[in-house]
């Protein structure tokens, strides 16, 4: 029988793994839906995988950092498990299931349960033991390309290549060798060993890139909270250098008065988020149209108008 590929994806703060070492070995790992019917058996993503079957294993804003093979799947009646009230949920939470992870347990009940009245749901459970080696290397992938969008576990028809970041592409994630190229050579500027935050300069939330250098910063972390998803001034700035593509007509942020109304701080060089989103999305997706080269350049100006001896 022909074995399946499957992507587990998994969002780091959930799971309170973020800065966690990744570990080899026998893991087990949790899938859970939940129905508003007493009677329904509807199964929870990814309890197709059987045993033998290929998993790739993707954190979100890192890539993927593992693979591995199901040792115990949907083959299993045991694997399956079906409740009816929030009481036996936290009991076997804290008692019989596989997966020990108290935050993960808790966004199950918090996130899926809270709303609901007992013996008025179903939440199913599916559990399935993996063996997971650590790649040397992590893959980055394309958000856009994973199926299912949001689905925390699917299958990949045409294997892991469908879902990689290709060459001159941009896209969200930063890849794992330009992230540690960019914190290793800052610390050695600082002459001391600090962690520092990757800051994409253009936020991410309105389709600035993540995997070039052009668009990234390394923060002290509480700067980088504060700053979050507000939006440089110098976006709009440097878009007033493209008058045959970017149209003063269509953008009024493109006009100074109009910016300064909106600044957060008098002389702070942000935008506050909500206001210039719809601007400055339209105009990232423009610029996102361009050629690599050409996107690249306008990105790095964009940065250089704040950090001038960036890289």
């Amino acid at each position: 029988m022909t074995k399946k590929t499957w992507l587990i994806k998994r969002n780091a703060e959930i799971n309170s793994n973020q800065y966690k070492t990744k570990k080899k070995g026998i893991q087990w790992y949790t899938q859970t839906v939940a129905i508003n019917d007493f009677k329904s058996s509807r199964k929870p993503a990814g309890s197709n995988s059987k045993k033998g079957d290929i998993v790739y294993i993707y954190q979100t804003e890192v890539g993927i950092w593992g693979r591995g093979k199901v040792v115990s799947g949907c083959e299993d009646v045991k694997n399956f498990h079906q409740f009816y009230n929030i009481r036996d949920v936290i009991e076997f939470s804290k008692t019989k299931a596989k997966y020990k992870n108290d935050s993960f347990w808790g966004n199950v009940i918090l996130g899926k349960l809270f709303d609901k009245e007992d013996n008025k749901f179903t939440l199913s459970i599916f559990e399935v033991k993996l063996e997971i080696e650590i790649l040397d290397q992590h893959i980055s992938v394309h958000e856009k390309r994973i199926p299912s969008g949001q689905v925390s576990w699917s299958e990949l028809v045409n294997g892991i290549e469908e879902i990689k970041t290709k060459k001159n592409e941009l896209s969200g994630i930063i890849p794992p060798s330009l992230r540690h190229k960019i914190q290793t050579k800052f610390n050695l500027q600082l002459n001391q060993e600090l962690v520092l935050d990757i800051d994409h300069h253009v936020p991410k939330s309105i389709g600035g890139p993540g995997n070039i250098e052009e668009n990234l910063v390394p923060l002290n972390p509480s700067i980088n909270r504060y700053k979050g998803a507000k939006i440089p001034e110098g976006l709009f700035e440097v878009a007033n250098e493209y008058p045959e593509i970017i149209l003063k007509d269509e953008f009024k942020l493109l006009q100074k008065k109009e910016r300064d109304k909106l600044r957060i701080e008098e002389d702070y060089p942000f935008l506050e988020f909500k206001t210039a989103q719809d601007e400055a999305m339209r105009i990232v997706e423009i610029v996102n149209s361009f050629e690599f080269d050409e996107a690249k350049k306008f990105y790095k100006k964009v940065r250089a108008k704040i950090y001038k001896n960036m890289i």
